[in-house]
């Protein structure tokens, strides 16, 4: 099969490392050009015959457009990213460096998380208690373990802390392990467990689809929490609609900090965020009787068979949220660079 021509375009806004993907009708695609420059990519084939190619573009002033050639064939091996996995976890490593650890069976935990974190200068930005206690952390809230998945009433019971009688989350099976030289990618089937049949998402602040807990020397009134709508600190985000939220503040020396973006297929987007000025913040779409002064139930029934959606994406930074470009960067994640084949 012949090479492909690819024409990336900016659209309104500068792009500086943006991810980019396109689906092709290739089963994959073994090297990419701009010009005789090689840019690392990675493809997975999908339905059809097609391949999903992804890579990252450095640059691109907004209003212009570079074009690649995209040679079929089969997709780079290797890579600077790669899986390590050890029965209890799952590690991810970048040119053999340590990013994060995602641990599927901790004895001491009731559900999987991620842990450590790093920032981009290289410290720990979220918290170590109780799993690696670090001097000075605050030790409160045992079940705020890094970044984790849980929500705090489930078909009436409690899937977010550790308290006496709480639920629990159970890895199954894999369904995709892969990394390579732009991303690593798993995904893996979690068993909530719970009652079968229809499953009721109660109006409860307790929980989060996606939950973060920063390391102790970025809570506020060190650090700064910030929303998409310029909302500052608890007072002003906590049970707020937003289309992102950020937490930042000193680790080590250095400004940095985490974003997390909620898509918009995401059930129930924009998001209601319970974030705290303790180093808490989570992305909560179902406890709005507590985020409207008991003006709105936040009661879900998933049917049986049925699916809910939600998308997120996690964005490390160095400085604050303005030095950080989170706003330019969650455009990235739901504007991205339009491609034209051909």
């Amino acid at each position: 099969m012949s090479n492909l021509k690819l024409t990336v375009s900016a659209g309104v806004r500068d792009r500086f490392l943006c991810p980019v993907s396109v689906t092709l009708d290739t089963p994959g695609v073994g090297a990419l050009h701009t010009g005789d420059t090689e840019v690392a990519c990675q493809s997975i084939p999908v339905d059809g015959g097609k391949c999903e190619l992804r890579f990252i573009v450095d640059r691109l002033a907004a209003g212009t457009s570079r074009e690649f050639v995209a040679t079929p064939g089969d997709s780079p091996g290797g890579g600077h990213l790669r899986l390590q996995d050890d029965g209890a976890s799952i590690s991810l490593l970048q040119s053999g460096d340590l990013l994060s650890t995602y641990h599927l069976a901790d004895p001491n935990a009731a559900r999987p998380y991620w842990y450590p974190l790093f920032d981009p200068h290289g410290g720990r930005c979220t918290r170590g208690y109780p799993m690696d206690p670090q001097p000075g952390e605050r030790e409160d809230h045992p079940h705020h373990k890094s970044m984790w998945v849980a929500y705090g009433e489930v078909n009436g019971t409690d899937n977010w802390s550790e308290m006496p009688g709480h639920a629990t989350m159970r890895h199954e099976s894999w369904n995709t392990l892969a990394a390579g030289p732009v991303y690593a990618l798993f995904d893996h089937n979690l068993t909530w467990v719970s009652n079968v049949g229809d499953v009721t998402f109660g109006d409860t602040k307790e929980g989060g689809l996606l939950s973060m807990r920063v390391t102790t020397s970025m809570d506020v009134p060190h650090g700064r929490i910030e929303n998409a709508v310029g909302g500052v600190n608890e007072d002003e985000t906590w049970g707020k609609r937003a289309h992102w939220c950020d937490y930042s503040g000193p680790v080590d020396g250095n400004w940095v900090g985490v974003a997390v973006f909620d898509h918009p297929t995401s059930f129930r987007h924009p998001t209601w965020w319970h974030v705290r000025n303790y180093g808490l913040m989570t992305a909560n779409c179902f406890g709005l009787s507590h985020f409207t002064n008991g003006q709105a139930d936040g009661t879900h029934v998933l049917p049986a068979g049925d699916t809910l959606r939600f998308c997120y994406r996690v964005y490390f930074h160095a400085g604050d949220a303005k030095q950080g470009r989170v706003a330019t960067k969650y455009h990235d994640f739901i504007h991205p660079p339009a491609v034209a084949v051909g």
